[in-house]
């Protein structure tokens, strides 16, 4: 049986700044097979930091099977609190952006851009992370770390990962992991 969807492509870019602000861009493919994968991509999440950042939902298009493209434009947009209610006296900082892609259908290729912009928790600061998934689910995963050139960094990551490329840099940057790409099957 074939699965729910399939991301074909996923690529994820964290460029931060000399300040410790960061602007992810995650540029997302799905090809949805079924009415569950609709379910499961029909919404489309972006999480923040309440007061510290922003997200916002830049490129939406489905492709359906004839080969009609259509540019969403009027998805519900709902920010939420991730946490559900909660009677602590004081508000929870993460928050979700989600967009609820209208008109999506099995056999639909859904493919969007979102970017979530924040601000340093600490200053002079940047803090973030990537997990690549796994499962059948998943095709072609890249995720590309640009920060300035003398930027103290540490990167953990697992040993099971492929080894990092390193892509060209432009002046006063550094792209160290960018095209840490994993194919999975």
């Amino acid at each position: 049986a074939a699965p729910m969807a399939r991301v074909e492509q996923s690529i994820v870019r964290d460029v931060v700044q000399a300040d410790g602000s960061l602007m992810r861009t995650m540029e997302v493919v799905v090809q949805v097979h079924t009415a569950l994968g609709v379910s499961a991509f029909g919404q489309i999440p972006a999480h923040y930091v309440e007061g510290y950042g922003e997200a916002s939902f830049d490129r939406v298009v489905i492709e359906s099977k004839d080969g009609r493209r259509t540019e969403v434009k009027d998805g519900t947009v709902e920010d939420i609190n991730p946490l559900g209610l909660s009677s602590a006296p004081f508000p929870a900082d993460l928050r979700v952006k989600r967009l609820t892609v209208p008109g999506l259908a099995p056999g639909d290729r859904l493919s969007y851009r979102a970017t979530v912009r924040q601000k340093p928790l600490y200053p002079d600061r940047a803090f973030s992370s990537f997990a690549f998934q796994t499962g059948a689910l998943f095709t072609r995963q890249v995720y590309e770390l640009d920060v300035p050139e003398d930027l103290r960094l540490s990167i953990h990551r697992q040993a099971s990962l492929p080894d990092w490329e390193t892509l060209p840099s432009p002046p006063g940057r550094r792209v160290p992991g960018a095209g840490g790409e994993v194919m999975l099957s």
